[in-house]
């Protein structure tokens, strides 16, 4: 698009300007013609300074088009260029860089392929000019190789474990160097690099002397030349922008170079806003800044709506693994770029090729640089994805944990395959708990292809042979343990069956026995009796002495045996009662061996689920800690623990009601007593309840949106920031308005003070530059306090109270430090100062 047509848009975003978009690259003008001047002198020139900086659209729309515009009058404007990044293959991509040129637009290259180049450029480290003389580059003609995000050779150098690869990187650096020596063809050599990657030039013999010789430090911009920047490209777009919008912008900018790519996309963003609702002449301003998140959220609110279209989960998770291949956290947990192929991508994904393309385009449509190339440039096979820029990685929160998962992913892989390296080898064993259940659990959730895998170890298969035998091996044990476990809890039931079967033999033969007591003592009975009968007959006869004297002996025996019956039934009685309690002893015997079993296992898992969660593997922990409970739900030791795990990773157990708003609520503010606890919803409500019962205590709104929110140390009064820059007090407990606060020029910031002496009072930073102290009545505590300057901050600084509350202090930008008393308003001191925005620190 060009200027004039509906919907252009003059900011680029993330990505760097092209060279034909030098009409709206702003405010670099001397740094263009400071790096001409040194290309001049040097036909070698790193372009070096730190992410964000500005080194590839410094070189792409400044320096390039100003070569063949002929500022270089001694080499005249006739330019050859071609631009490559390193990549894993640096001469292949050289080669190919060269084909583009237009050194083939002759006869004498009709039937030369970029394979032809290759071989020429690998045959010395004097290929890069032998190619130049096979592609015809005439004694007029100038050759321009620029080597953009030189940094890429440095890690795929350190990566790559077979020697041939480091050496191709070695014999790139030594062709471009020997290049730019010579003095035959006029041969250019113009490479961009982050200044933290600097040290890494003693990797390759002669890189490092030949980067001190053309060094050119990307400088800062000041900030008349971001005003530049700002302005500039929207006069060329047709449009107008508020002053106060280009102050708020420098004041958010500040001085970190970080920050100019994501003021870019935050001003591309606004653009977009301000084209699809704006009133007649009027220009960007606050209100279009605002509603697209400002600098602080822009760009992550941005690609956080675009992940959002991708409702399934499948394209979720297809988005994620995407970004993860095409980013990596060096050794050093710096964050790097790593473009890749489309087709490799879709093996490292396990995804078919339409659905990649999709999530791609998804992300390179028109208004969304995340991903490159453009959305004009036709995906094939071999066309290299990237992201825009590194400062995706730091502001897209989603992003910066898919970064920190994959290198935590990567490093479970390369300890896995190292292991299985050495099991091979014979210098280790399988995989055992915990790491075999951190193994599994990582495949399980990760998914990982061979594709994937190759990126870090190239013996994938052997690894997960590895943990696959390793996991056999595991079930094989927990078979037997649990066969062992069951054969002894089957021998130990019918020991409890044999005692309890002998227990109850016992107790019948007593009974038997207390039968035959009682039918003796029934025939002793009848005995005596017949003794009584005959006593009676002695007198009738003499003949019947005899027998009657005989029956008595044998009813007295009788008796005896009776006797001796019934104490025999009494002691089979105990013997069967002492074996019924030894059955039941041994059953009971048996189940406390099955119990400590079952107790020594749920602490083994304990023990190991707390030393996971101490060494920060927080999901391999829970697991074992589930199994605990699992086996044994009263183990309280493992519910707390884990309990403690889940909140420490910010997962709400608490059972009282749930806080709602119909629209998404901002993080939650607590009173310091913490019994109260407001939420709200910026442009909505804001609700304040009680933190122990979760009632709804009063709710209040603004009339317009609402910028942030506050509670005083009671909490009894919130105090509500507006897009008017005023301040609104309310009563949290009734929920009606109590003043508002309104200076000139408005409030920019604000805190509450807790002074020792003197209760209720708030701070505020005004628009004026002054600070001034309030109570919570609405009503000025103090004047305004100010010097003859105005207070160094931003949208983001607060007023600056000590500890103990009980002064009010800041620079200002006459020079000088000033301190106020909090109870009174005096003046403490004013000192002068010669730094432009100190740090302050008092002394307790």
């Amino acid at each position: 698009m060009t200027p004039g047509d509906p919907g252009f848009n003059p900011f680029p975003g993330l990505r760097p300007f092209d060279m034909d978009e030098e009409y709206l690259f702003f405010g670099r003008e001397d740094q263009r013609k400071e790096l001409v001047s040194l290309l001049r002198e040097q036909r070698f020139v790193a372009v070096l300074g730190a992410s964000g900086s500005g080194k590839s659209s410094l070189v792409r729309a400044g320096l390039l088009p100003a070569l063949y515009g002929g500022v270089m009058t001694r080499a005249g404007s006739n330019w050859h260029i071609a631009v490559m990044r390193p990549g894993g293959h640096a001469i292949t991509n050289l080669a190919e860089a060269l084909f583009d040129t237009d050194l083939l637009d002759n006869e004498v290259c009709e039937d030369l392929t970029e394979l032809d180049i290759e071989a020429t450029l690998i045959r010395s480290s004097l290929g890069l000019i032998e190619a130049a003389r096979q592609l015809g580059l005439q004694k007029n003609e100038n050759l321009l190789v620029v080597v953009d995000q030189f940094e890429e050779l440095f890690r795929f150098n350190s990566n790559q474990s077979d020697r041939g690869s480091k050496d191709e990187a070695a014999a790139f650096v030594k062709m471009l160097v020997e290049a730019a020596r010579q003095e035959d063809l006029s041969i250019y050599v113009v490479l961009t690099m982050r200044s933290d990657f600097f040290g890494d030039c003693s990797q390759f013999e002669e890189l490092a002397e030949a980067v001190n010789k053309g060094e050119y430090l990307v400088p800062r911009l000041n900030r008349e030349n971001k005003k530049t920047a700002i302005e500039g490209p929207v006069r060329v777009g047709g449009g107008e922008i508020a002053p106060r919008l280009v102050q708020r912008l420098l004041n958010d900018l500040g001085d970190d170079p970080d920050q100019l790519p994501i003021m870019q996309h935050a001003l591309m963003r606004t653009w977009d806003c301000w084209l699809a609702d704006h009133g007649e002449n009027e220009p960007l301003d606050l209100r279009h800044y605002e509603s697209t998140g400002g600098m602080d959220e822009a760009l992550s609110r941005h690609a956080d709506e675009v992940y959002a279209e991708a409702t399934a989960e499948e394209e979720q998770r297809l988005t994620r693994q995407l970004f993860q291949a095409l980013t990596e956290k060096g050794v050093d947990n710096r964050g790097i770029r790593r473009p890749t192929p489309l087709k490799d991508l879709c093996s490292i994904t396990g995804a078919e090729q339409g659905k990649v393309v999709a999530v791609i385009d998804r992300f390179r449509k028109p208004g969304r640089t995340f991903l490159m190339p453009p959305i004009d440039r036709e995906l094939e096979d071999g066309t290299v994805i990237d992201i825009s820029h590194e400062s995706l990685m730091r502001v897209w929160v989603s992003l910066g944990r898919w970064v920190d998962d994959e290198a935590q992913s990567a490093r479970i892989y390369l300890r896995l395959a190292e292991t299985a390296q050495l099991h091979a080898d014979g210098s280790a064993g399988l995989y055992h708990d915990p790491d075999l259940q951190i193994a599994l659990s990582w495949r399980e959730n990760e998914h990982p292809t061979e594709a994937w895998g190759s990126r870090y170890h190239p013996e994938y298969r052997q690894a997960i042979r590895f943990l696959e035998q390793s996991h056999e091996v595991k079930l094989e044990e927990q078979r037997a343990e649990e066969a062992a476990r069951e054969r002894e809890l089957e021998q130990a039931k019918r020991l409890a069956k044999a005692e309890q079967d002998r227990a109850e033999a016992q107790q019948q033969l007593a009974v038997k026995q207390r039968k035959r007591a009682k039918i003796a003592a029934v025939l002793a009975c009848m005995a005596l009796i017949a003794t009584a009968v005959a006593g009676v007959a002695w007198n009738q006869s003499q003949k019947s002495e005899q027998l009657a004297n005989q029956a008595k002996v044998t009813a007295q025996e009788n008796a005896t045996k009776a006797a001796e019956a019934q104490k025999q039934a009494e002691k089979q009685e105990e013997l069967a009662k002492k074996n019924l309690q030894t059955a039941e002893e041994a059953q009971k015997a048996a189940e406390e061996s099955s119990g400590k079993l079952s107790r020594n296992l749920t602490r083994s898992d304990f023990v190991s689920g707390v030393d996971l969660l101490d060494s920060n593997r927080t999901s391999e922990g829970l697991a074992y800690l589930a199994r605990a409970i699992r086996r044994d739900p009263s183990h309280w030791q493992s519910t707390m623990r884990a309990m403690s795990a889940l909140e420490n990773r910010n997962i709400n157990l608490d059972m009282r009601p749930v806080l709602k708003h119909s629209n998404p609520a901002q993080f939650p503010i607590i009173s310091n007593d913490g019994n109260t606890i407001l939420t709200y919803v910026i442009g909505a409500e804001a609700r304040v309840w009680n933190i122990a019962t979760g009632e709804l205590i009063s709710e209040f709104a603004t009339e317009t949106k609402s910028k942030t929110i506050s509670l005083s140390p009671d909490g009894t009064v919130a105090a509500d920031l507006d897009l008017n820059n005023t301040l609104h007090l309310w009563n949290t407990e009734k929920g009606n308005k109590i003043n508002v606060i309104a200076p000139g020029e408005g409030v920019i910031t604000f805190c509450f003070l807790n002074h020792p002496n003197v209760k209720d009072l708030i701070a505020t930073y005004n628009g004026s530059g002054a600070l001034q102290i309030w109570n919570l009545k609405g009503a000025a505590h103090t004047p305004p306090l100010r010097s003859k300057g105005r207070f160094v901050g931003n949208r983001n600084t607060l007023p600056k109270i000590s500890k103990d509350n009980r002064y009010i202090f800041g620079a200002f930008d006459d020079g000088t430090f000033n301190m106020w008393d909090v109870s009174s308003g005096e003046k403490i001191c004013t000192v002068k100062h010669k730094t432009p925005n100190p740090d302050i620190y008092l002394s307790p």
